[in-house]
């Protein structure tokens, strides 16, 4: 029974433990670096996190082509290392003439049941050359071959067209891009196709075959080029997050995150640069300030007037409500990435009369970085007052003696006071990785 007890707690205690983990996902847009650039995904739209929640970043708007980003000091590799890969299917491209001949089960791996549309002059060529005799033939494998060497080679303008304008544009429209670079992919596995179907053909003829081999050295050339360019294409990233950050248990109360953006086309670019901060709510936050306060517990001061001898009549002197001193507060809050949050304070102040006092109340803090606190509660010290032998209501007359010193003796006492400090401490970072 207590075994199962044990792990119902333990269970339940894991579970407690797990729920309370979650991430938190801010949009940073790469489009332009501004302070606007970063917002937050849920209903408060403040740049806060709690203690207990991982940060992480959707990274927005981003454009490789023309862009190079660094993120706290760390590149962003928006392409994948590894992938998939949109040629991978190609494999050795099944030839017309074959697959037209091969069961059902061996089609569905052909690239033609999954682009089954040909290149229109792939198409006309297999189409002529069934009634063609033997020199048609040849002519029609040469004119196919002239005609895949100009389609490559415009295949590969168009790229580079593409890349080129886009390479000038802020941030990618990513339908759009995608849009296309399956377009190019396409025709680029149509080229290819259309290539085999010749070359097959072309081997029943030496002559033919050897003029094919060599007109397609060039063309191979061009092909390896489309095709870097188009694995590049679908090894970018479309949606890209950075791993969550674990501020969980560290003494700070802002996340600071760095957003730099270097232009590829300039030797040596000077980057858009833009800081961004991301409060930390939640934990205990400990803060010492120094100012002024107002206390009323202070020392009385007397004085006398002559009666009869050396008797004096005793009075108070007025002084007014309160003292004036400097001290300094400890200040403890939960953090709350506001501009407004209470705390505990507690402290000490030396009066203009040197005297000691300990003070401890409750303290509004007001600011993020540069923070000044209001201060109110109880204030403790020793003060000078008048022994309880006399009294000062004028009344009665005393013997002071000769010299006419009125007696007093320090009395440990109770009072009220306000003040206004300064924060010392500094904003706690979280100082970018480096």
């Amino acid at each position: 029974m207590r075994t199962k007890i044990l792990l119902l707690f333990l269970f339940g205690w894991v579970g407690m433990v797990s729920a309370q983990i979650e991430t938190k996902v801010f949009e940073l847009d790469l489009g332009k670096p501004s302070k606007n650039a970063l917002t937050a995904t849920d209903s408060s739209n403040k740049l806060v996190i709690k203690t207990n929640q991982l940060l992480s970043f959707d990274l927005k708007n981003a454009n490789p082509y023309k862009y190079k980003y660094v993120i706290n000091h760390r590149f962003v590799d928006l392409y994948e290392g590894q992938g998939y890969n949109p040629l991978d299917s190609i494999g050795k491209v099944v030839p017309i003439k074959n697959a037209m001949t091969q069961n059902s089960e061996k089609k569905n791996d052909s690239i033609f049941q999954e682009h089954n549309s040909m290149s229109e002059f792939s198409t006309n060529f297999i189409q002529g050359k069934k009634a063609a005799n033997n020199d048609e033939d040849k002519a029609n494998i040469k004119n196919a071959t002239k005609v895949l060497e100009k389609s490559f080679n415009d295949l590969k303008v168009d790229i580079d067209s593409y890349i080129v304008k886009i390479s000038a544009e802020d941030f990618l429209d990513k339908n759009k891009f995608d849009s296309i670079r399956k377009t190019f992919n396409n025709s680029y596995i149509n080229l290819l196709s259309a290539s085999q179907n010749i070359g097959n053909e072309a081997e029943n003829f030496p002559q033919t075959s050897e003029y094919f081999s060599k007109k397609l050295k060039p063309i191979d050339s061009v092909s390896v080029k489309i095709k870097n360019e188009i694995l590049k294409m679908y090894q970018l990233k479309l949606y890209n997050y950075l791993l969550p950050v674990d501020i969980n248990g560290k003494n700070i109360d802002v996340v600071e995150v760095t957003l730099e953006r270097y232009d590829r086309s300039v030797a040596n670019p000077i980057p858009d640069k833009y800081v961004f901060n991301v409060w930390v709510k939640g934990g205990l936050k400990i803060d010492i300030s120094g100012g002024v306060f107002l206390t009323s517990l202070m020392d009385k001061e007397y004085e006398t007037k002559d009666d009869t001898g050396n008797n004096k009549f005793i009075y108070t002197k007025e002084k007014g409500d309160y003292d004036f001193g400097f001290g300094s507060m400890i200040n403890l809050s939960l953090r709350g990435g506001s501009w407004v949050r209470p705390a505990l304070s507690i402290g000490a102040l030396f009066t203009t009369n040197q005297k000691f006092q300990i003070l401890t109340g409750f303290g509004l803090i007001l600011g993020k970085e540069e923070r000044l606190v209001l201060h109110g509660g109880l204030t403790m010290g020793a003060v000078s007052r008048i022994s309880d032998q006399f009294k000062t209501n004028g009344e009665i007359s005393y013997d002071l003696g000769t010299e006419g010193t009125v007696a007093t003796n320090n009395k440990f006492s109770f009072g009220h006071f306000f003040g206004i400090t300064y924060n010392f401490g500094k904003v706690k970072k979280q100082e970018p990785a480096r």
